[in-house]
């Protein structure tokens, strides 16, 4: 069921320009391979309400992401209520926003995604992100002036999965508010993968792998939201952020799922 199913993605992926051949494909994806609930079985969707209230934790307020301590409020002016101001030092990111807390869960249902390539659940983990955003007041006195980007993934690692889900996830937020996804920043380094890597050696890994090429005529007034699926040692959002600020972006943030 699976190499059947990576069939219909590739496919889908390669002819994306033929709506008309899509719709077919989808049609076909529906009748042979149903979505799912991952967390109860139910038809018709890959994530239930029922399940995002009882299997994910939703982050609630704001938490530095330098020192991982609380924002008591956020009454501050608009670039102190992200991050305290003793932290500001270390980080070239201006804030995270993380929408949920990681648990297995949530391993499973992005693991699924990236390694058993099922690229339709992200549309289900979008939908939870924008719903969680839009009672965000911290998110909402930004977004406005704000366009969405993307940890980009080396071409080998493109190719080889077909897709990036930090990019379709951008694009789904962006869609969402009315706001644009660019594609600002190139992978100048092929590392290797993250996953069982310790903090040093993730660090090191993703150390200079990003590179600014976006039009920062366009840029020098936005807050620029850098997406990606899961932050564990932060390392990669900061790499993207660095690359960001030394061409010339002034604002730059982390949107991601879940923090590990």
């Amino acid at each position: 069921m699976t190499m059947g199913w990576t069939i219909l993605r590739k496919c889908n992926t390669v002819l994306h320009m033929d709506v008309n051949f899509r719709k077919i494909l989808k049609l076909l994806e529906d009748l042979l391979f149903p979505s799912i609930c991952e967390g109860c079985g139910e038809v018709g969707c890959y994530l239930c309400d029922k399940c995002v209230e009882n299997m994910i934790r939703i982050r609630r307020g704001q938490q530095c992401h330098v020192c991982k301590k609380q924002i008591k409020n956020s009454k501050f002016k608009i670039e102190d209520f992200m991050i305290h101001r003793s932290c500001k030092s270390k980080t070239y990111l201006d804030g995270i926003f993380v929408i949920a807390e990681y648990s297995k869960f949530v391993e499973d249902y992005i693991g699924d995604i990236k390694y058993e390539f099922y690229f339709a659940m992200i549309g289900d983990l979008v939908k939870v992100i924008n719903r969680t955003l839009k009672n965000n007041a911290d998110f909402l006195k930004l977004v406005e002036r704000s366009v969405f980007t993307f940890v980009p993934l080396s071409p080998v690692r493109k190719r080889w999965r077909g897709f990036n889900q930090a990019e379709i996830i951008a694009q789904g937020i962006a869609e969402y508010w009315g706001n644009e996804c660019v594609k600002v920043l190139k992978r100048i380094k092929n590392t290797k993968s993250q996953v069982g890597l310790k903090r040093e050696q993730r660090l090191k890994n993703i150390k200079e792998a990003f590179k600014f090429v976006g039009d920062i005529d366009n840029l020098r007034e936005k807050n620029i939201f850098i997406v990606d699926d899961v932050m564990t040692s932060g390392g990669t959002l900061e790499e993207c952020a660095k690359a960001l600020k030394a061409g010339g972006c002034a604002s730059v943030y982390g949107l991601v799922f879940a923090r590990g």
